[in-house]
């Protein structure tokens, strides 16, 4: 019985108690609020933007730019025909002007603007007319400033003729081209002749001009008649 209230009796001896650290209180983190607010506000900021808005006004310009497929295949025709006038003249500066057959040469770009005015019908080829004829004088291979007119008027009168009396086809082409292009040559030389830049025995040299041109036109017409196709183009009469 001794031994089991021994037991029983607390340790007098035990250690005695110590005092627990209080409990540390968290800080609040003021940089989790702040994100909390800034998610909330670009929340707010999108379902504001989800909501039906009307379309923004867009100034005529950027309107403008907007092509359709018709569109921009009649730009591409357009910038096909340009590109191959030019190449005509280039051509003719450099490689067609050095090679003379019995003392005249060609005109591959007066015969170049000439296909493409007849080909685009009176009201459009005789502004293409007019504006390329201008631009072949300011290029410095124009022999004057009178060449505008030798090659505008010759290109809207034939055009004129051709729907007037003729269908359109690649005899009639050819042939009003090469009266226009003989009426250019006749009257270069006329002029030549009335600023005494030639003379009357001159007139056969630019008769075989126009012949060599004439003749170098056929092929010409087929390539310019292939690229004013392009997209399906048709020409109105």
């Amino acid at each position: 019985m001794a031994e089991e209230q021994k037991k029983k009796r607390p340790n007098s001896k035990a250690a005695p108690k110590t005092r627990s650290a209080p409990p540390r209180r968290r800080r609040r983190r003021r940089g989790s609020a702040f994100a909390r607010w800034l998610v909330d506000t670009v929340d707010k900021i999108q379902a504001s933007q989800a909501e039906f808005q009307p379309d923004k006004q867009r100034s005529p310009f950027v309107r403008s730019l907007h092509f359709t497929k018709q569109q921009r295949m009649n730009l591409l025709r357009w910038v096909l025909l340009i590109l191959g006038c030019i190449l005509c003249l280039v051509i003719q500066d450099c490689v067609m002007s050095r090679i003379k057959l019995f003392g005249a040469t060609t005109d591959l770009g007066v015969a170049a603007i000439l296909l493409v005015g007849l080909l685009e019908g009176t009201e459009t080829g005789s502004i293409f007319a007019l504006l390329a004829s201008t631009v072949y004088y300011f290029s410095g291979s124009a022999p004057g400033a009178y060449c505008v007119a030798l090659i505008t008027v010759p290109t809207m009168l034939c055009s004129l003729f051709r729907q007037k009396y003729w269908r359109r086809s690649t005899g009639s082409m050819l042939l009003c081209s090469s009266i226009a292009m003989l009426v250019y040559e006749l009257g270069l030389f006329g002029m030549a002749v009335f600023t005494g830049v030639t003379y009357l025995g001159r007139l056969p040299y630019f008769a075989k001009t126009a012949v060599y041109t004439i003749v170098l036109m056929i092929p010409l017409y087929h390539l310019f008649y292939r690229i004013g196709t392009i997209g399906g183009h048709v020409w109105n009469e």
